[in-house]
């Protein structure tokens, strides 16, 4: 994880914006991966005029767009069968995708809106729009919208954690070590919540089986 997060840092301090915009359309499918790591490298470069606020913000927002319909439409055209290879190559389920339907009919673009901006329901919201074909038109208004905002959230955070970094340097003799260190303890905690989300939804998932087994069980008899 440590050294994706330099790779990423790097690539952005020597491509610039395209390899800023072309990290945000990966991220933008649905992907999983350490994203944040591009704000605050593009963060640390507007800190030292390296690049515009502005440009990156339209560059970050516009390439996250491309990439959510680019994901809508492998998940459109490549349907479950091709999805479901990608889940499972992730360690992932198409286990509650179903779930979606009847909620894509009622809030469909309450919920592409929000899924840009909250996490956990990011990539969920990217597949079921594109398996269940939701409007196309509507996808990208609303995509649009939560990009935009996510981009600026995240970027202004990039930014505001170089200049804190910087204002930390000059108080603090040694704040290299500091600042790795809480890097490190970040990636730890992100990491082992990871784990605990997979493990409780093989929790869940083992509860659920058991049930429906208790079920035919009890049917049968």
């Amino acid at each position: 994880m440590a050294n994706m997060n330099a790779y990423i840092t790097n690539m952005v301090n020597v491509y610039g914006y395209l390899g800023l915009f072309l990290g945000l359309v990966v991220e933008g499918t649905g992907m999983p991966g350490p994203v944040q790591i591009f704000f605050f490298a593009a963060g640390y470069l507007i800190f030292q005029g390296k690049m515009s606020f502005l440009t990156a913000w339209l560059v970050t927002a516009i390439g996250n767009l491309v990439g959510n319909l680019v994901g809508y439409l492998i998940a459109c055209f490549g349907g479950r069968p091709l999805i479901g290879s990608i889940c499972r190559f992730f360690g992932k389920s198409l286990d509650g995708i179903d779930n979606y339907s009847e909620k894509f009919s009622k809030k469909g673009s309450s919920i592409v809106f929000w899924g840009r901006l909250f996490g956990p329901i990011r990539t969920p919201a990217i597949i079921a729009a594109g398996l269940l074909k939701y409007n196309l038109l509507e996808y990208t208004i609303f995509s649009a919208l939560g990009a935009t905002i996510w981009s600026l959230f995240w970027l202004w955070l990039g930014l505001k954690t170089a200049q804190g970094v910087d204002v930390l340097k000059k108080i603090v003799p040694n704040t290299d070590y500091l600042i790795w260190g809480a890097i490190v303890l970040c990636i730890l905690s992100l990491t082992g919540w990871h784990y605990f989300q997979k493990w409780r939804s093989q929790k869940k998932a083992a509860a659920q089986a058991d049930k429906h087994s208790e079920t035919e069980e009890a049917k049968s008899n």
